[in-house]
């Protein structure tokens, strides 16, 4: 068979699968969807009367919600959600580096978080949920600025950079321009490097974008799996289709009813359906088939790439033998049903109870306004249109000549439901606390004010955790560890594309693996299990292995013993520093290499007995030198403190003697100032007299006085 019929019947064989699985999810799914989003979105039921009570409860919305932070916990709030295990000896360093390497590609070069969160959530409320692992080649650009450099020297540099763009196969697209004024001829500008790089790709499948062949029990039974996505003709006509090929298919594209319900503005609104028209939408179609390329009766799996825009025909962009085994898709439902691949979601659980408690909300508020606003009797006195007019305080008319004793106006009041209501309500509560295991215990709510019995209340959590544990390891045992391995799988692929080690920020430092030394597979153990959504009771269990492993410790007489070592123990303190919220463990416990390190450090033999005697009396001598020393600083200790006293005492008797001469001194400066100063009254006094005599006598002189007076007389004795 010619490879255009071989190809034209490949072609057929995808559109009949692709049809045949959309058939399936119409037919099993797609209602179920439809229903789940419209009960988790509250939306009107369609029976809803006037002037009574339109309200939708929100059991499907609120279980939905109440379980994702659990989930999320355990899924998002760590790395190591599965482990990689060596298959055989000498493996070990390959499995940590892929336990480190894997969720670096998941959470940092992909949106890992963004992924767990939407599998999640589509799995509990429509079933199914899907992603993809896959690995495409970008184009990755990068400028870099070329400062102010002479011709002569940015020449040489050009060549040499072009020559390392040639050598990793990128390419380089200079923009320079002359600086003026410049001594010399002198550029600057930028030179732009792009190059294409290998990356991993994984990302979610929207629920009715998931094809698989429909009576298949476990996705790698299927004849056919894979995904579609909607894309444009420009996006065709990147991959190398030509326009007329595109033009070619069909136009009849249709719409689900849930891209209708998701997108009710988008549907039959968009003008993008004419030939030619760069954004007309079309699907991409990515297959894993099953089928007997080389006519030997025995198939073989094909990744087939095509594109269709709804009809019977379809453009084939790619079809290669696929040899990496099962398919990089993974799905899976939170409530598994046997032998079938859809199961169960929690939308399922409580889609009737949401009934009823619509039903049971709706007549109680119904009571309550009829309670409030009763239907009145009236005789044909009264006006009927102020009995009609319901405004506060408005009165009621009676016609002429009636009388209001006469009771022309009575009114129904209706039996109060509210507290049968009420029960029935937390009846319904009860039961769905009973089937999806999420209650008021376990919500963040203080559950001595719930239940006094401390008891009670810890039985009714761990059931209540028991079921959301479940849908997590039912998660992470199905969809989530494929994933893990379809990681690997593609990483080992992009190795083979570019071999040699890698370097990544794991989070604390730069680390370094090489994928393509890995195995070819590893097995792999999931991590989360019960207490994994509890942190509080995840650290009450590494506090009881930690007790335990104490009590191993003192058995074997120390830690370095044939039941616990160094390293178990350091496991423990850092499970228990994650459990606690520390990424970086290091900074309270040793690493494993260091601990191995530390372990492989040649120890000194153990001394013999003779040097344990020698040991001992050096010991002892040292001892008792030790204690002649402590007796001598005592009492040098002692004659210092005695010499210091006597010192204290000289001194203060030499500042007393000091202070007394000082005072002695004081007083004669004192005794001199007071003899100086009468000495000086006296000779002032004595001047004085001096002067008046010699005055008395000049006068007498001048008057010529015959009589002069004494000179021995009295002061008074003269002036008479």
């Amino acid at each position: 068979m010619s490879k255009a019929k071989d190809k034209e019947r490949l072609s057929g064989i995808l559109r009949k699968e692709e049809q045949s699985a959309q058939a399936w999810q119409d037919s099993a799914l797609m209602t179920a969807r439809t229903d789940a989003l419209r009960y988790y979105k509250q939306e009107p039921y369609g029976d809803e009367m006037e002037g009574q009570s339109k309200i939708v409860t929100s059991e499907v919305a609120d279980t939905v919600e109440s379980l994702m932070p659990s989930l999320m916990r355990v899924f998002a709030g760590t790395d190591q959600v599965v482990s990689f295990t060596p298959r055989k000896v000498g493996d070990e360093k390959w499995a940590k580096e892929a336990n480190d390497y894997i969720p670096h590609v998941l959470m940092r070069e992909n949106d890992g978080y963004r992924l767990f969160y939407w599998f999640c959530k589509d799995a509990l409320m429509y079933r199914l949920a899907g992603g993809c692992v896959d690995l495409e080649q970008k184009e990755q650009s990068k400028s870099e600025r070329i400062e102010p450099t002479p011709f002569d020297a940015y020449a040489v540099a050009r060549l040499q950079l072009e020559e390392k763009a040639k050598a990793v196969g990128a390419t380089l697209e200079f923009s320079v321009e002359p600086v003026e004024g410049a001594p010399v001829p002198t550029v600057q500008g930028e030179v732009t490097t792009t190059r294409k790089v290998w990356k991993v790709i994984a990302d979610n499948i929207a629920p009715e974008d998931i094809l698989i062949t429909a009576d298949c029990r476990d996705i790698d039974d299927a004849s056919f799996v894979g995904f579609r996505k909607r894309v444009t003709s420009s996006a065709l006509r990147a991959l190398g289709i030509e326009q007329y090929r595109i033009d070619e298919l069909n136009s009849d594209r249709s719409y689900t009813m849930e891209q209708t319900q998701r997108n009710p503005d988008d549907v039959g609104n968009s003008p993008r359906m004419q030939k030619g028209d760069s954004e007309k939408p079309f699907w991409l179609v990515v297959a894993y088939v099953k089928f007997d390329a080389d006519g030997d009766g025995i198939s073989e799996m094909l990744r087939v790439v095509y594109a269709h825009a709804g009809g019977n025909t379809a453009e084939i962009i790619e079809d290669d033998e696929w040899t990496d085994g099962e398919a990089p898709v993974f799905i899976g439902s939170p409530i598994l049903m046997s032998h079938t691949i859809a199961g169960r979601s929690l939308f399922d659980q409580v889609k009737d109870l949401q009934d009823i408690s619509t039903v049971l909300t709706r007549g109680l508020l119904d009571n309550v306004y009829m309670t409030n606003r009763p239907r009145p009797v009236v005789s044909d006195r009264v006006n009927l249109a102020d009995v009609i007019d319901w405004t506060p305080g408005q009165p009621i008319r009676l016609m002429q000549g009636a009388n209001p004793a006469e009771r022309h106006v009575e009114w129904l009041q209706p039996d109060s439901i509210v507290a049968p209501a009420l029960s029935a309500i937390q009846h319904v509560d009860s039961m769905k606390e009973k089937r999806t295991g999420i209650t008021a215990y376990n919500q963040g709510l203080d559950a001595n004010s719930l239940n006094k019995t401390a008891t009670g209340i810890g039985i009714i959590a761990s059931a209540a955790e028991q079921r959301m544990e479940l849908i997590a390891r039912t998660l992470a045992e199905g969809p989530f560890k494929r994933m893990f391995r379809l990681l690997y799988r593609a990483v080992k692929r992009r190795a083979k594309e570019v071999p040699g080690p890698v370097n990544y920020w794991n989070g604390l430092t730069w680390m370094q693996c090489d994928p393509s030394q890995w195995p070819d597979d590893m097995d792999l153990v999931v991590d989360v299990g019960p207490g994994t959504g509890n942190k509080q009771l995840q650290i009450q269990n590494l506090l009881m292995m930690g007790q335990a492993q104490e009590k191993l410790v003192a058995a074997q007489g120390g830690p370095n013993g044939p039941l616990v070592t160094p390293i178990h123990i350091a496991n423990t303190v850092r499970k228990m520093g994650e459990a606690l919220g520390f990424k970086d463990t290091s900074q309270f416990v040793a690493t494993d290499d260091e601990v191995k390190k530390d372990q492989a450090t040649p120890k000194p033999p153990p001394p013999s007995p003779e040097m344990l005697k020698v040991q001992a009396q050096a010991a002892a001598d040292q001892a008792k030198l030790q204690t002649e020393s402590q007796l001598s600083q005592q009492k040098l200790q002692a004659d210092t403190q005695q010499k210091r006293e006597a010192l204290m005492a000289e001194i203060a008797l030499k500042r007393e003697a000091a202070q007394a001469d000082m005072q002695i001194k004081r007083e004669q400066a004192q005794l001199d100032m007071q003899l100086s100063r009468e000495k000086a009254e006296l000779d002032a006094q004595l001047k004085r007299q001096e002067l008046t005599a010699e005055a008395l006598l000049r006068k007498y002189e001048i008057d010529n006085t015959p009589n002069p007076p004494p000179a021995n007389l009295p002061e008074q004795q003269v002036t008479q």
